[in-house]
């Protein structure tokens, strides 16, 4: 049985890009195999790297023609292969998992698998061709030269196939988990699961949010600093009440709280802003970031007086009774 290479659309432009191909150079299962794609100025080369492959093709770096590009060109060298699996350098999958469903697609009629977006393209997440369905994509690699590249590479992948008579199948879709964009947190991962997609960040908050939702599946040292990354998780909630996406701030802000003594005592103020408009419930957080040490509110309270006088339109001394805390003012006299 031939091996199945697993063809992941690569960069080197971000740190944590290095962790994700470190995670998957990490894999021993003798049934596949990586080819790490990325564009080259220079001639088309192979390098080997341990049980993988780095791909350098000739060509642009773009979504759309460059990555539909190398994945066609990679396609025709390993078109011999009874499956190729397309994929993203910044997904976390479950090998087993997926050889699982892969053994059970047929073999006699072209397929499409993997994670089939609401029945009208296959996401670049993950992409699988069966034997048959390779052959009818390869057939249209003219077509796709010749197109103008108006869409980004899945969705041009996707056509190139339908049109050609591949079939899709959706028997790996369940399997996909697509986690939320909440930045600190911990996905869910339901029994049989093949891949986790990362929706992409383009905030400061990527490298150390990343590392803290996929820890479990890193082996290997990576440095942390700490202080670095408690600004990142305060950014982290920042974005989220800016944008109104609040499903899990509150877990962000519990998260946050765990290491807040290695924030920067100015920012202090604006983390008790989001425990109150948030998680007003825990009180026992405001009491206690209020009596450290570091903290350093001015004479008046602004950042709780930004969020009951703004936000609440009320400030009165009995707000602060009822954090517990003093005002700063006269007013802690009477």
């Amino acid at each position: 049985m031939s091996k199945i290479p697993i063809l992941v659309i690569s960069t080197v432009d971000e740190p944590i890009l290095d962790i994700y191909k470190r995670i998957k150079l990490r894999n021993d299962n003798p049934r596949v195999e990586y080819y790490f794609m990325y564009s080259t100025d220079g001639s088309t080369h192979i390098i080997p790297n341990g049980n993988a492959y780095d791909a350098y093709i000739q060509g642009e770096e773009s979504v759309r023609k460059g990555c539909t590009m190398k994945t066609i060109h990679m396609i025709k060298l390993l078109r011999d292969r009874d499956f190729i699996v397309r994929t993203n350098l910044t997904n976390i999958l479950n090998i087993e998992n997926l050889l699982v469903a892969i053994d059970k697609l047929p073999r006699d009629s072209p397929i499409l698998s993997g994670y089939i977006y609401n029945n009208s393209f296959a996401a670049g997440s993950l992409m699988v061709w069966n034997k048959c369905a390779i052959d009818k994509l390869l057939e249209m690699e003219n077509v796709l030269i010749n197109s103008g590249f108006p869409h980004n590479d899945d969705i041009m992948l996707t056509m190139a196939s339908l049109k050609n008579g591949v079939l899709f199948d959706n028997s790996m879709v369940p399997f996909v988990v697509e986690t939320q964009y909440n930045f600190f947190y911990d996905p869910p991962t339901p029994p049989g699961w093949i891949i986790l997609k990362r929706p992409r960040n383009e905030f400061t908050t990527r490298y150390y949010s990343d590392l803290w939702s996929f820890r479990k599946y890193i082996h290997f040292p990576v440095t942390i600093d700490i202080y670095k990354m408690t600004l990142d998780m305060l950014i982290a909630v920042r974005f989220m009440d800016r944008i109104g996406e609040c499903k899990y701030i509150c877990q962000n802000i519990d998260i946050l709280y765990q290491h807040y003594s290695f924030l920067d005592p100015t920012k202090l103020g604006e983390f008790l802003y989001y425990i109150i408009k948030y998680n007003n419930q825990r009180l026992e957080y405001i009491k206690e970031i209020t009596n450290f040490k570091n903290y350093i509110p001015d004479n008046q309270y602004v950042d709780l007086y930004f969020y009951y006088g703004i936000v609440k339109g009320l400030i009165s001394k009995d707000v602060y009774k009822m954090l517990g805390v003093s005002t700063g003012t006269w007013r802690d006299k009477f």
